[in-house]
Formats: structure tokens, sequence, C-alpha cells
């Protein structure tokens, strides 16, 4: 599989395991929609893919896992369509080496409730750095938060970011 076209909603895990030729968007969708942006908006393009999480869906584990051409704005999309539902990111992009992204502070704003990243990006291009808690630290204030400050229940993170650009 190389491309997704047209509506998408997500109900199970692993379903795009070992796709190594996937890519959700063309540069161009990207580009030329402002698709990285909360909440994404539905792109009306016959060469785009929309994907939504279904709000019963708690674990992401192994979706994406193996898809070496998932680009860095495919990724940003990805994490932008997370909801409070979502316990587990286990391997989600695992091997997924095209994503070049760089990591944001607020990366798992709209998952608060993931308790698992085990191996969540390992292997893959992400760069930049993990954000710690600003000395001017205000609960109010979310641009003060350090990456992890947004995921208050997280116990597991082996590997999370091993064998990536961090």
């Amino acid at each position: 599989m190389q491309f997704l076209h047209g509506n998408f909603t997500i109900v199970g895990t692993r379903v795009f395991l070992d796709c190594g030729s996937l890519e959700l968007n063309p540069a161009r969708i990207y580009s030329s929609y402002p698709v990285l942006q909360y909440p994404v908006p539905f792109i009306n393009d016959s060469s785009a893919c929309n994907i939504r999480f279904d709000s019963s869906l708690s674990s992401t584990d192994e979706m994406f896992n193996g898809c070496t051409s998932l680009s860095g704005s495919d990724f940003k999309m990805l994490m932008l369509q997370m909801h409070n539902n979502i316990t587990s990111l286990n391997k989600m992009f695992l091997g997924c080496r095209s994503i070049d992204a760089e990591i944001s502070y607020d990366l798992f704003r709209h998952c608060p409730n993931v308790t698992n990243i085990t191996s969540f990006a390992e292997g893959t291009s992400i760069c930049g750095g993990i954000y710690s808690r600003a000395d001017n630290f205000d609960e109010n204030d979310t641009s003060t938060y350090g990456t992890f400050d947004f995921l208050p229940n997280l116990q597991q993170t082996s590997n999370a970011f091993s064998n990536s650009n961090i």
C-alpha cells in the first residue's frame, strides 16, 4: 500500500503494521492546506487522506510500526488527532525512519491519559529535544510545560525515542 485516499476512522491497532511504502498525504497537501493545526480541518481534495481516531480507540499500539515512508508532516497530523481516551502509544511509529519532524513541547497535549510510550518513536529521524518544565512554570500556562507534563499518568517509557535524532 502506498497512498490512502479518502476519509478514514481508525478503530483498531496494528492497522498499517509494516506498510513500508505508506504515505498519508503528499507534501503538496501539507503546503496547500492548514492541516498542521488543531483541530485538524477536513481536507477536501481527491488526493488527500483524512484520518481520525475513533473516540472508542484506547490504544494505537503498532499502528504505523514499520511504515518507513511516513513523513514528518504525517506524524504531526496524526499526533494532532489524538484524544483523551487513548492510553497507549506502544511502538506506534517504531522504525518509521522517514519521520523527520522536530518535537514540539506539546507533542502529547491531546492524549493526556497515555500511560505507555514504549518504543513510541524508536528508529525514527525525529529530532530536536525533550523539553523540561520552565523555571517559571505556571499550571495555567501550558507554554511553560515540559514535554512529559502533558502525560501525568505516564508509567512506561522504555526506548521511546531510542535510535532517533534526539
